[in-house]
Protein backbone atom coordinates (compact mmCIF):
# COMPACT_ATOMS: atom_id res chain seq x y z
CA UNK A 1 0.00 0.00 0.00
CA UNK A 2 2.72 2.23 0.91
CA UNK A 3 4.87 1.23 -2.27
CA UNK A 4 1.86 2.46 -4.24
CA UNK A 5 1.05 5.74 -2.22
CA UNK A 6 5.08 6.37 -3.03
CA UNK A 7 4.26 5.85 -6.80
CA UNK A 8 1.75 7.85 -7.24
CA UNK A 9 3.44 10.48 -5.33
CA UNK A 10 5.90 10.35 -6.97
CA UNK A 11 4.18 10.40 -10.41
CA UNK A 12 2.35 13.22 -9.20
CA UNK A 13 6.12 15.24 -8.49
CA UNK A 14 7.17 14.01 -11.73
CA UNK A 15 3.70 15.23 -13.61
CA UNK A 16 3.85 18.50 -12.18
CA UNK A 17 7.82 19.37 -12.20
CA UNK A 18 7.39 18.62 -16.09
CA UNK A 19 4.11 19.58 -17.24
CA UNK A 20 2.18 21.92 -14.77
CA UNK A 21 4.92 23.76 -12.68
CA UNK A 22 4.07 28.13 -12.65
CA UNK A 23 1.42 27.33 -15.34
CA UNK A 24 -1.66 29.16 -14.67
CA UNK A 25 -4.83 29.50 -16.73
CA UNK A 26 -7.41 32.53 -16.18
CA UNK A 27 -10.67 32.15 -17.50
CA UNK A 28 -10.80 35.29 -19.57
CA UNK A 29 -7.71 35.48 -20.48
CA UNK A 30 -7.71 31.63 -21.93
CA UNK A 31 -10.65 32.38 -24.02
CA UNK A 32 -9.51 35.74 -25.05
CA UNK A 33 -6.28 33.73 -26.46
CA UNK A 34 -8.25 30.69 -28.01
CA UNK A 35 -10.79 32.88 -29.97
CA UNK A 36 -8.63 35.07 -31.80
CA UNK A 37 -6.37 32.34 -32.94
CA UNK A 38 -9.13 30.17 -34.07
CA UNK A 39 -10.30 33.04 -35.76
CA UNK A 40 -6.73 33.65 -37.28
CA UNK A 41 -5.74 29.94 -38.08
CA UNK A 42 -9.13 29.75 -40.10
CA UNK A 43 -8.12 32.95 -41.76
CA UNK A 44 -4.39 31.93 -42.90
CA UNK A 45 -6.07 28.27 -44.07
CA UNK A 46 -8.45 29.45 -46.43
CA UNK A 47 -5.85 32.53 -47.90
CA UNK A 48 -3.04 29.39 -47.94
CA UNK A 49 -5.03 26.76 -49.64
CA UNK A 50 -6.64 29.20 -52.33
CA UNK A 51 -3.65 31.14 -53.11
CA UNK A 52 -1.08 28.52 -52.63
CA UNK A 53 -2.60 25.10 -53.01
CA UNK A 54 -5.00 25.14 -55.48
CA UNK A 55 -3.41 24.63 -59.21
CA UNK A 56 -5.25 27.46 -61.35
CA UNK A 57 -4.44 30.51 -59.27
CA UNK A 58 -3.17 33.24 -61.04
CA UNK A 59 0.36 34.27 -59.54
CA UNK A 60 -1.23 38.00 -59.04
CA UNK A 61 -2.91 36.22 -56.12
CA UNK A 62 0.13 34.91 -54.60
CA UNK A 63 1.80 38.45 -54.69
CA UNK A 64 -0.86 40.27 -53.32
CA UNK A 65 -0.72 38.06 -50.26
CA UNK A 66 3.06 38.86 -50.34
CA UNK A 67 2.34 42.21 -50.55
CA UNK A 68 0.17 42.34 -47.76
CA UNK A 69 1.90 40.24 -45.28
CA UNK A 70 5.10 42.28 -45.82
CA UNK A 71 2.97 45.81 -45.32
CA UNK A 72 1.73 44.24 -42.59
CA UNK A 73 4.97 43.12 -41.07
CA UNK A 74 6.16 46.70 -41.76
CA UNK A 75 3.75 48.30 -40.36
CA UNK A 76 4.01 46.03 -36.99
CA UNK A 77 7.64 46.60 -37.23
CA UNK A 78 7.50 50.29 -37.16
CA UNK A 79 4.34 51.23 -35.34
CA UNK A 80 3.49 48.31 -32.78
CA UNK A 81 4.73 49.34 -30.13
CA UNK A 82 3.27 53.16 -30.02
CA UNK A 83 0.27 51.18 -29.99
CA UNK A 84 -0.41 50.35 -26.46
CA UNK A 85 -4.23 49.37 -26.25
CA UNK A 86 -3.10 45.62 -27.36
CA UNK A 87 -6.33 43.54 -27.02
CA UNK A 88 -8.46 46.83 -28.61
CA UNK A 89 -6.24 46.34 -31.73
CA UNK A 90 -6.21 42.37 -31.28
CA UNK A 91 -10.44 42.80 -31.42
CA UNK A 92 -10.45 45.19 -34.51
CA UNK A 93 -8.39 43.12 -36.77
CA UNK A 94 -9.87 40.26 -35.98
CA UNK A 95 -13.27 41.42 -37.18
CA UNK A 96 -11.07 42.47 -40.43
CA UNK A 97 -10.09 38.85 -40.33
CA UNK A 98 -14.30 37.73 -40.59
CA UNK A 99 -14.62 41.40 -42.91
CA UNK A 100 -11.72 40.12 -45.79
CA UNK A 101 -12.80 36.58 -45.51
CA UNK A 102 -16.16 37.62 -46.71
CA UNK A 103 -15.09 39.79 -49.11
CA UNK A 104 -13.50 36.84 -50.53
CA UNK A 105 -16.69 35.25 -51.07
CA UNK A 106 -17.70 37.37 -53.42
CA UNK A 107 -17.46 36.75 -57.11
CA UNK A 108 -16.43 40.24 -58.38
CA UNK A 109 -13.03 41.14 -59.54
CA UNK A 110 -11.95 44.18 -57.43
CA UNK A 111 -13.87 43.20 -54.90
CA UNK A 112 -12.30 39.70 -54.58
CA UNK A 113 -8.65 41.12 -53.86
CA UNK A 114 -9.79 43.75 -51.64
CA UNK A 115 -10.67 40.87 -49.77
CA UNK A 116 -7.39 39.27 -50.23
CA UNK A 117 -5.54 42.20 -49.45
CA UNK A 118 -7.39 42.97 -46.02
CA UNK A 119 -7.47 39.34 -44.77
CA UNK A 120 -3.86 38.91 -45.67
CA UNK A 121 -2.83 42.46 -43.28
CA UNK A 122 -5.54 41.92 -40.75
CA UNK A 123 -4.67 38.03 -40.11
CA UNK A 124 -0.81 39.46 -39.68
CA UNK A 125 -1.51 42.12 -37.39
CA UNK A 126 -3.12 40.42 -35.04
CA UNK A 127 -1.12 37.79 -34.71
CA UNK A 128 2.03 39.53 -33.66
CA UNK A 129 -0.25 41.65 -31.41
CA UNK A 130 -1.15 38.35 -29.77
CA UNK A 131 1.82 37.00 -29.23
CA UNK A 132 2.66 39.89 -27.47
CA UNK A 133 -0.34 39.52 -25.15
CA UNK A 134 1.17 35.52 -24.72
CA UNK A 135 4.12 37.14 -24.16
CA UNK A 136 2.98 39.42 -21.56
CA UNK A 137 0.91 36.69 -20.00
CA UNK A 138 3.93 33.89 -19.57
CA UNK A 139 7.16 33.95 -18.00
CA UNK A 140 10.68 32.33 -18.78
CA UNK A 141 9.62 29.25 -16.53
CA UNK A 142 6.53 28.54 -18.56
CA UNK A 143 6.53 29.94 -21.87
CA UNK A 144 6.70 27.12 -24.05
CA UNK A 145 4.30 24.99 -22.35
CA UNK A 146 1.39 28.17 -21.73
CA UNK A 147 1.95 28.64 -25.47
CA UNK A 148 2.01 24.58 -26.52
CA UNK A 149 -1.27 24.16 -24.10
CA UNK A 150 -2.74 27.15 -25.74
CA UNK A 151 -2.11 25.69 -29.41
CA UNK A 152 -2.96 22.27 -28.62
CA UNK A 153 -6.69 23.35 -27.58
CA UNK A 154 -6.96 25.41 -30.49
CA UNK A 155 -5.60 23.26 -33.01
CA UNK A 156 -7.80 20.52 -31.25
CA UNK A 157 -10.76 22.52 -31.70
CA UNK A 158 -10.30 23.39 -35.52
CA UNK A 159 -9.24 19.89 -37.18
CA UNK A 160 -13.13 20.29 -38.53
CA UNK A 161 -11.71 22.92 -40.39
CA UNK A 162 -9.13 21.67 -42.18
CA UNK A 163 -11.35 19.53 -43.92
CA UNK A 164 -14.00 22.25 -44.88
CA UNK A 165 -10.61 24.44 -46.05
CA UNK A 166 -9.86 21.70 -48.92
CA UNK A 167 -13.40 22.59 -50.57
CA UNK A 168 -13.52 25.58 -51.90
CA UNK A 169 -17.65 25.55 -51.93
CA UNK A 170 -17.67 24.44 -48.30
CA UNK A 171 -15.62 27.23 -47.26
CA UNK A 172 -18.49 29.82 -46.88
CA UNK A 173 -19.76 27.93 -43.65
CA UNK A 174 -16.42 28.65 -41.86
CA UNK A 175 -17.60 32.16 -41.08
CA UNK A 176 -20.25 30.57 -39.07
CA UNK A 177 -17.53 30.21 -36.33
CA UNK A 178 -15.83 33.34 -36.95
CA UNK A 179 -18.55 35.22 -36.72
CA UNK A 180 -19.31 33.31 -33.01
CA UNK A 181 -15.57 34.16 -32.03
CA UNK A 182 -16.02 38.04 -33.17
CA UNK A 183 -19.21 38.82 -31.07
CA UNK A 184 -17.61 36.61 -28.31
CA UNK A 185 -14.62 38.72 -28.65
CA UNK A 186 -16.68 42.25 -28.39
CA UNK A 187 -19.38 41.84 -26.23
CA UNK A 188 -18.45 38.81 -24.06
CA UNK A 189 -14.83 38.64 -23.04
CA UNK A 190 -14.36 41.66 -20.94
CA UNK A 191 -9.64 41.00 -20.42
CA UNK A 192 -7.76 43.88 -21.26
CA UNK A 193 -4.16 44.35 -21.41
CA UNK A 194 -2.77 47.86 -22.03
CA UNK A 195 0.60 48.58 -21.93
CA UNK A 196 1.63 51.67 -19.26
CA UNK A 197 4.07 54.20 -19.32
CA UNK A 198 5.81 52.78 -16.37
CA UNK A 199 5.99 49.25 -17.56
CA UNK A 200 7.70 51.15 -20.93
CA UNK A 201 10.50 52.42 -18.92
CA UNK A 202 13.65 51.68 -20.42
CA UNK A 203 17.46 52.37 -20.26
CA UNK A 204 18.18 50.14 -23.32
CA UNK A 205 18.63 51.90 -26.56
CA UNK A 206 17.42 49.93 -30.14
CA UNK A 207 20.91 50.42 -31.30
CA UNK A 208 22.60 48.31 -28.36
CA UNK A 209 19.56 45.50 -29.02
CA UNK A 210 20.50 45.17 -32.51
CA UNK A 211 24.30 44.62 -31.82
CA UNK A 212 23.92 41.94 -28.95
CA UNK A 213 25.00 38.92 -30.74
CA UNK A 214 22.43 36.68 -29.50
CA UNK A 215 19.41 38.87 -30.78
CA UNK A 216 21.11 39.40 -34.34
CA UNK A 217 21.79 35.44 -34.39
CA UNK A 218 18.34 34.04 -34.19
CA UNK A 219 17.07 36.84 -36.40
CA UNK A 220 19.69 35.44 -38.84
CA UNK A 221 19.19 32.01 -38.11
CA UNK A 222 15.04 32.08 -38.24
CA UNK A 223 15.69 33.55 -41.51
CA UNK A 224 18.14 30.52 -42.43
CA UNK A 225 15.60 27.87 -41.28
CA UNK A 226 13.01 29.53 -43.32
CA UNK A 227 15.41 29.55 -46.68
CA UNK A 228 15.66 25.99 -46.37
CA UNK A 229 12.45 25.01 -46.04
CA UNK A 230 11.66 27.75 -48.85
CA UNK A 231 14.45 26.18 -50.96
CA UNK A 232 13.03 22.53 -50.57
CA UNK A 233 9.42 23.05 -50.22
CA UNK A 234 9.14 23.25 -54.85
CA UNK A 235 10.27 19.85 -54.37
CA UNK A 236 7.42 18.39 -52.11
CA UNK A 237 4.45 21.04 -52.57
CA UNK A 238 2.66 18.68 -54.58
CA UNK A 239 3.58 15.66 -52.13
CA UNK A 240 3.01 16.49 -49.05
CA UNK A 241 0.43 15.45 -46.96
CA UNK A 242 -1.53 18.07 -45.33
CA UNK A 243 -3.22 16.08 -42.75
CA UNK A 244 0.02 14.45 -41.27
CA UNK A 245 1.60 17.28 -41.05
CA UNK A 246 -1.35 18.53 -38.91
CA UNK A 247 -1.69 15.61 -37.10
CA UNK A 248 2.10 15.97 -36.19
CA UNK A 249 1.68 19.22 -35.03
CA UNK A 250 -1.41 18.67 -32.81
CA UNK A 251 0.35 15.39 -31.28
CA UNK A 252 3.81 16.99 -30.78
CA UNK A 253 3.29 20.60 -29.75
CA UNK A 254 2.77 19.63 -25.78
CA UNK A 255 6.04 17.81 -25.97
CA UNK A 256 7.96 20.21 -27.77
CA UNK A 257 6.48 22.67 -25.17
CA UNK A 258 7.66 20.59 -22.28
CA UNK A 259 11.13 20.19 -23.78
CA UNK A 260 11.62 23.96 -24.66
CA UNK A 261 10.85 24.36 -20.45
CA UNK A 262 12.61 22.25 -19.16
CA UNK A 263 15.57 21.33 -21.03
CA UNK A 264 16.10 25.04 -22.41
CA UNK A 265 15.56 26.51 -25.36
CA UNK A 266 19.11 26.11 -26.99
CA UNK A 267 18.99 22.20 -27.00
CA UNK A 268 15.60 21.91 -28.84
CA UNK A 269 17.29 24.62 -31.33
CA UNK A 270 19.91 22.32 -32.34
CA UNK A 271 17.60 19.49 -32.87
CA UNK A 272 15.27 21.64 -35.14
CA UNK A 273 18.64 22.01 -37.05
CA UNK A 274 18.82 18.32 -37.39
CA UNK A 275 15.41 17.75 -38.23
CA UNK A 276 15.78 20.55 -40.87
CA UNK A 277 18.76 18.70 -42.06
CA UNK A 278 17.16 15.23 -42.89
CA UNK A 279 14.47 17.67 -45.07
CA UNK A 280 17.27 19.32 -46.85
CA UNK A 281 18.62 15.70 -47.55
CA UNK A 282 15.22 14.43 -48.46
CA UNK A 283 14.90 17.70 -50.97
CA UNK A 284 18.15 16.07 -53.21
CA UNK A 285 16.71 12.36 -53.80
CA UNK A 286 12.77 12.37 -53.27
CA UNK A 287 11.26 9.17 -54.81
CA UNK A 288 8.00 8.36 -55.54
CA UNK A 289 7.98 5.75 -52.71
CA UNK A 290 5.26 6.05 -50.38
CA UNK A 291 6.90 6.27 -47.04
CA UNK A 292 8.88 9.34 -48.25
CA UNK A 293 6.00 11.20 -48.89
CA UNK A 294 4.57 10.20 -45.60
CA UNK A 295 8.04 10.82 -43.55
CA UNK A 296 8.89 14.02 -44.83
CA UNK A 297 5.28 15.35 -44.07
CA UNK A 298 5.96 14.28 -40.68
CA UNK A 299 9.29 16.57 -40.52
CA UNK A 300 7.46 19.68 -41.51
CA UNK A 301 4.85 19.03 -39.17
CA UNK A 302 7.64 18.83 -36.24
CA UNK A 303 9.99 21.42 -37.60
CA UNK A 304 7.24 23.44 -37.50
CA UNK A 305 5.65 23.18 -34.64
CA UNK A 306 9.25 23.68 -33.13
CA UNK A 307 10.01 26.86 -34.98
CA UNK A 308 6.68 28.52 -33.56
CA UNK A 309 7.53 27.66 -30.33
CA UNK A 310 10.89 28.52 -30.58
CA UNK A 311 9.92 31.36 -32.41
CA UNK A 312 7.48 32.53 -29.48
CA UNK A 313 9.58 32.01 -26.74
CA UNK A 314 12.93 33.40 -27.73
CA UNK A 315 10.40 36.31 -28.61
CA UNK A 316 9.58 36.94 -25.10
CA UNK A 317 12.87 36.04 -23.84
CA UNK A 318 14.67 38.26 -25.65
CA UNK A 319 11.96 40.90 -24.90
CA UNK A 320 12.65 41.49 -20.67
CA UNK A 321 12.18 44.38 -18.51
CA UNK A 322 14.96 45.91 -20.00
CA UNK A 323 14.02 46.43 -23.38
CA UNK A 324 10.22 45.64 -23.71
CA UNK A 325 9.16 48.45 -25.52
CA UNK A 326 10.47 46.99 -28.66
CA UNK A 327 8.64 43.61 -27.97
CA UNK A 328 6.62 44.45 -31.20
CA UNK A 329 9.17 45.35 -33.31
CA UNK A 330 11.27 42.44 -31.78
CA UNK A 331 8.71 40.08 -32.53
CA UNK A 332 8.26 41.47 -36.32
CA UNK A 333 12.31 41.41 -37.18
CA UNK A 334 12.12 37.80 -36.32
CA UNK A 335 9.00 37.24 -38.46
CA UNK A 336 10.39 39.47 -41.21
CA UNK A 337 13.42 37.27 -41.13
CA UNK A 338 11.72 33.93 -41.54
CA UNK A 339 9.68 35.73 -44.71
CA UNK A 340 12.83 36.95 -46.01
CA UNK A 341 14.43 33.84 -45.77
CA UNK A 342 11.50 31.61 -47.24
CA UNK A 343 11.10 34.04 -50.14
CA UNK A 344 14.93 33.80 -50.75
CA UNK A 345 15.03 29.95 -50.85
CA UNK A 346 11.60 29.33 -52.79
CA UNK A 347 13.08 31.71 -55.69
CA UNK A 348 16.43 29.94 -56.03
CA UNK A 349 14.40 27.06 -55.70
CA UNK A 350 12.20 27.92 -58.89
CA UNK A 351 15.56 29.05 -60.57
CA UNK A 352 17.20 25.56 -59.75
CA UNK A 353 13.95 23.77 -60.91
CA UNK A 354 13.40 25.83 -64.26
CA UNK A 355 17.40 24.96 -65.41
CA UNK A 356 16.18 20.73 -65.39
CA UNK A 357 19.80 19.77 -65.35
CA UNK A 358 21.44 16.83 -63.34
CA UNK A 359 23.29 19.70 -61.34
CA UNK A 360 20.02 21.52 -59.87
CA UNK A 361 19.40 19.07 -57.41
CA UNK A 362 22.56 18.80 -56.26
CA UNK A 363 23.00 22.28 -55.89
CA UNK A 364 19.96 22.14 -54.11
CA UNK A 365 21.42 19.51 -51.08
CA UNK A 366 24.73 21.72 -51.41
CA UNK A 367 22.95 24.77 -50.44
CA UNK A 368 20.80 23.19 -47.94
CA UNK A 369 23.77 21.65 -46.37
CA UNK A 370 25.87 24.67 -46.21
CA UNK A 371 23.04 26.45 -44.77
CA UNK A 372 22.49 24.16 -41.91
CA UNK A 373 26.62 24.27 -41.17
CA UNK A 374 25.90 28.13 -40.64
CA UNK A 375 23.32 27.57 -38.78
CA UNK A 376 25.20 25.47 -35.81
CA UNK A 377 27.79 27.81 -36.18
CA UNK A 378 25.66 30.90 -35.05
CA UNK A 379 23.26 28.63 -32.51
CA UNK A 380 26.21 27.27 -30.77
CA UNK A 381 27.51 30.22 -28.94
CA UNK A 382 23.79 31.28 -27.96
CA UNK A 383 23.21 31.87 -24.65
CA UNK A 384 21.08 29.55 -22.85
CA UNK A 385 17.68 31.38 -21.81
CA UNK A 386 17.11 29.13 -18.88
CA UNK A 387 19.64 29.10 -15.94
CA UNK A 388 21.09 26.28 -14.56
CA UNK A 389 18.87 26.58 -11.69
CA UNK A 390 15.48 26.88 -13.53
CA UNK A 391 15.50 24.01 -15.77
Amino acid sequence: MKANQNSNQKFKFWFRRYFTRDVIFHRKQTGFIFFTFFNILITMGIIIFNTYILNDVLKFQKSLVLISVSISLLFCALLGDKLKRKTFIVRIFSLLNVLGIMLNFINFFYIYYIGIFISGFSAIVSLIFLIGIIIHESNILNRGRFTAYNLFLISVSAIFALYIIKEPNLQVFLLIPMIFSIIYLLFFNKYSYKETAERLKSKAKLINILKDYNNWAKFISFGLISFVLGLSYLRFNETLNVEIIYYILVGFIILAGVLIDNFGRKPVFISTIVVLSIIAIFASDLSNAIWNIEFVSALYGLILILIILLFITYSGDSTRDENRKFRTMVVSGYLIGMFIGFSIGYSIGIFLEDIQTSSSLFLINQIGAFACIILLILVYPLKESLKSNEI
